[in-house]
């Protein structure tokens, strides 16, 4: 870490921004916006941040416990990953741009899990979820996706509700977004 303002290197950030200020924060479906706040800062700067419900909590509510639920649904749609690049002197608009972090030993990765290819060898990923047995109206890896002949109104809960049928047969749906396969 570094202090740009006084050109000092290796300053080590102040415990008290780790506590009211996240590490991470993670935008997800419909503006579900969720942060990491570590509770120890590592002497060495490496973090490991786990993509779990128990390791966040919602930045609409702090004070409630992020839900299983809550967790998927964010990521069933990521639409950003912000990791805090600078810890003294916190102040709007305070940013690193990826030219400035190349020039950092800062090193970012993100684990992703793949299915094992036969001949691949490769560590299992643990925690990784793939559903055999959706409830009915659901699909997918995490049953996150409406099935066929459902749809997802456009609601905080995302839940999945029957598609109507009309007199000839064809699905129709007033509002929301109507999900079938050709």
């Amino acid at each position: 870490n570094e202090d740009n303002r006084r050109g000092i290197e290796g300053v080590r950030p102040d415990n008290q921004y780790f506590r009211y200020f996240p590490q991470v924060v993670l935008v997800g479906n419909n503006r579900i916006e969720l942060e990491h706040i570590p509770e120890l800062i590592e002497e060495d700067g490496k973090y490991k941040v786990r993509l779990h419900e128990s390791a966040w909590r919602s930045r609409q509510s702090p004070e409630l416990a992020v839900t299983r639920k809550q967790m998927m649904i964010a990521l069933q749609n990521v639409q950003g990953i912000y990791i805090r690049g600078t810890y003294n002197y916190p102040a709007r608009g305070d940013a690193i741009t990826m030219s400035e972090l190349s020039k950092t030993s800062l090193q970012i990765s993100l684990d992703v899990a793949v299915p094992q290819a036969p001949g691949v060898s490769g560590s299992p990923a643990i925690g990784v979820e793939k559903c055999l047995n959706c409830p009915q109206g659901f699909t997918g890896t995490s049953c996150q996706d409406p099935a066929t002949g459902y749809c997802r109104k456009k609601q905080r809960s995302r839940v999945c509700r029957t598609a109507l049928k009309n007199s000839r047969g064809d699905l129709t749906l007033l509002l929301g977004t109507l999900v079938f396969t050709a």
